[in-house]
């Protein structure tokens, strides 16, 4: 079998934060939910093909009415998994300890550093109070945990001043994701920072939190040469920023709340194949000859093109690769990538 670094499993787009610039189109309206009799088939077969990340995502998985049971159910196979969450039913101190034993990892999503940014993104009012309870009750619990900004123009400058309040909780290390466009929400491209202004944002990010001594990282995979030239072998050694993604690697897999299996939880759209066939799940081996067939190897073929001209002759290329694709929805990459 080959070695997967991570594979996602949706349980829902249902979600009880509205996000303005949710990849997925989650909200509490959305019926798109993967039932508990599939999910177990879908862990099995996670299960034998053995990644070395599991992590359940959404919509919000904690509001998955077999939540508990999915998480007892992996556990029982060998596979503890992560999850993907917003926090808000986990800020419930009885919830937060009957799930807490059955996960290796809680990534938290906060939207800002004050209540009125965090919840003009989520378009909930109390989920900020929630978020901030459920981080609190990791940093108590000592479960490993991780919090994540996605950066946006609703709350670009409020990103400095989120490290200090979690510094301030007792919060070690974040990361940073940055708002991407997508194939399914074209609502919020006007959410979607300028290179220019990110870059600025990000060096300040990256000065800010070293001086308070947080570990920051940016998760999405940025073209290098937005930034000064000077600062991208720090960047790069401090983990500040990262290259290449799981499209690149194909190393990674997502399986959607319905069976299809996705390069990417942002690419909702492209299914490459499908876990369920004839009420059945097809075994691991098969798995594996799907996924080294000839469409899908064609598939990720295609990622590996160079953006711009520029790329060509760029040192960087085989790290960045020009950036996340999804960039090039609405960005014109012969404009946008500079070049060294």
């Amino acid at each position: 079998m080959a070695k997967y670094q991570v594979a996602w499993l949706v349980l829902n787009y249902s979600c009880n934060n509205k996000c303005v610039w949710c990849y997925a189109d989650s909200d509490p309206k959305n019926k798109q939910v993967m039932g508990f009799s599939q999910i177990k088939k879908a862990i099995s077969l996670i299960a034998k093909i053995n990644p070395k990340q599991f992590i359940l995502i959404g919509g919000e998985p904690t509001i998955h009415p077999k939540f508990l049971e999915i998480l007892k159910y992996a556990n029982k196979k060998g596979i503890k998994p992560e999850i993907v969450t917003n926090g808000r039913l986990l800020s419930d101190k009885e919830f937060f300890n009957n799930c807490k034993d059955y996960l290796s990892k809680v990534g938290i999503s906060i939207g800002g550093a004050s209540e009125r940014t965090h919840e003009s993104v989520t378009k909930v009012k109390g989920s900020f109070r929630q978020t901030l309870q459920a981080i609190r009750n990791c940093v108590e619990s000592k479960i490993a945990f991780n919090v994540s900004m996605t950066i946006g123009n609703e709350n670009i400058n409020e990103a400095t001043e989120l490290i200090d309040l979690l510094k301030k909780e007792g919060v070690k290390s974040m990361t940073f994701n940055v708002c991407t466009p997508n194939f399914t929400n074209y609502a919020y491209i006007k959410s979607i920072p300028e290179f220019r202004q990110l870059a600025e944002k990000l060096e300040v990010i990256y000065e800010h939190a070293k001086k308070v001594k947080m570990k920051v990282g940016c998760m999405t995979v940025l073209p290098f040469c937005i930034f000064k030239k000077e600062r991208i072998p720090e960047f790069l050694a401090s983990k500040f920023i990262r290259g290449g993604c799981q499209l690149y690697g194909k190393d990674c897999f997502v399986i959607n709340y319905n069976g299809a299996v996705l390069p990417c939880t942002h690419w909702t759209e492209a299914e490459l194949f499908n876990v369920f066939k004839n009420d059945k799940t097809i075994t691991a081996l098969e798995f594996e000859k799907q996924w080294n067939s000839r469409p899908v190897n064609s598939f990720f073929g295609n990622v590996w093109k160079y953006r711009s001209g520029k790329c060509k002759k760029c040192e960087y290329f085989g790290k960045c690769f020009g950036g996340c694709l999804l960039f090039w929805l609405n960005k014109d990459p012969e404009k946008e990538i500079k070049g060294f």
